[in-house]
């Protein structure tokens, strides 16, 4: 019989410990996949965050633009959409007694103006307009349609006037024309 030498022996012992290093290798690797895979899908449906906290979001379209904002700023929040100039064009806001829906125009210069507010005339709704007019100056209306005085306005350049109508208190219709100087025609 062919009895194996001490080399033969020896190279065996070196081939099972390798091959059993490699073993343990591989069981470690699959038992460490074993228990991230269960850790990992402990995550169910109904432990996925509902809310999502922070103080300002910013969307950016594909070139890097920031196309819109929604932020909290210091008297209340803002949702602000930007043109492809970043230019703000539209803008949803509060603050303190105030809300509004802002529309602006290229030169980011409030177009027209919707807003609530308690401040001047009671709780009520206010409407704006603003256009440019002669040699670049701003001209416009505004109504007011509050619980107290409601009103429409036409706003000119010019000298800084406007004309206005409104109900007072007691119901009766008033009109007057401003100038720099503050009133200068009124009826009744």
């Amino acid at each position: 019989m062919n009895q194996p030498t001490l080399e033969d022996l020896a190279k065996r012992v070196k081939r099972l410990e390798r091959q059993n290093r490699i073993l343990k290798s591989a069981g470690l690797v699959a038992l460490l996949g074993i228990v991230a895979t269960v850790l990992l899908g402990q995550t169910t449906p109904n432990q996925v965050k509902k809310v999502i906290e922070t103080e300002k979001i910013i969307v950016r379209d594909q070139e890097g633009r920031i196309r819109a904002t929604l932020a909290s700023e210091s008297c209340g929040v803002a949702l602000r959409f930007r043109d492809e100039n970043d230019q703000v064009r539209i803008a949803l806001a509060t603050c303190h007694d105030r809300t509004n829906l802002s529309f602006y125009n290229e030169n980011e210069s409030v177009g027209v103006d919707l807003y609530t507010s308690t401040f001047f005339q009671g709780s009520g709704l206010n409407l704006n307009y603003m256009g440019e007019a002669y040699e670049g100056e701003l001209y416009g209306w505004t109504m007011r349609a509050g619980k107290i005085d409601p009103s429409f306005s036409f706003l000119s350049p010019i000298n800084s006037s406007s004309f206005t109508m409104m109900m007072v208190s007691e119901h009766a219709p008033y009109m007057f024309l401003t100038g720099n100087e503050g009133i200068i025609w009124s009826a009744p």
